[in-house]
């Protein structure tokens, strides 16, 4: 599961990763993404800056929360 705001982002993670083979969702929100999480993602990559009602961290932690277990996580940041 890829989280950013940015929709060329997350074009580009699905671009990079669909390469080696590796099934990508996108999320460009916080709701968007806790929907998602329901699938039981592998990993999830969230970018830091959102601009959304949460930031990255915060994200991870309500993503965590809502999938009811640890899910291996990144935060990405261009700082």
């Amino acid at each position: 599961l890829c989280v950013d705001n940015d929709q060329e982002i997350l074009d580009g993670m699905r671009a990079l990763l669909g390469r080696w083979q590796v099934q990508v969702t996108t999320a460009s929100t916080v709701d968007q993404a806790l929907e998602e999480v329901q699938a039981q993602p592998d990993v999830m990559l969230v970018a830091y800056h959102l601009h959304d009602r949460l930031d990255g961290l915060d994200t991870l932690v309500a993503l965590r929360v809502g999938a009811g277990r640890g899910i291996p996580r990144a935060l990405l940041t261009a700082e």
